[in-house]
């Protein structure tokens, strides 16, 4: 007696896709989340300035709305003057998100499985 298997792969194309979406927005909206400790702070506006915006359905950008983001976040002005010598508020420190991802890529991960095993 045989047995016959069928495959939809266009559902499974389908499932995999919402999975991969699901689980860059749920990674960028914590990596955003982690990353807030390490953004210097003026009264918040930096920090609160923050936001996720999805690429298509492979990219996410964490933007940092703000006229001098760029300038706190690498530490000085594109051709490399006024450099950043300390900021204000303790344990804030350029290249943020990088600083973040030293201490949470584990979590990281482990955010992006528990998305995609939601749907």
């Amino acid at each position: 007696m045989g047995s016959k298997v069928t495959i939809d792969s266009k559902g499974v194309g389908i499932k995999l896709k919402k999975m991969s979406e699901a689980s860059l927005k749920a990674v960028a909206d914590q990596m955003l989340a982690d990353s807030r400790q390490y953004v210097p702070k003026q009264e918040g506006i930096l920090r609160d300035s923050a936001r996720v915006e999805m690429v298509g359905t492979t990219e996410a950008d964490l933007i940092w709305d703000t006229p001098y983001a760029a300038y706190q976040y690498y530490g000085c002005w594109p051709d490399g003057s006024h450099q950043v010598v300390n900021h204000t508020t303790a344990g804030t420190t350029t290249f943020w998100v990088d600083e973040a991802a030293k201490k949470n890529l584990k979590k990281w991960e482990q955010v992006a499985e528990d998305a995609a095993k939601k749907l």
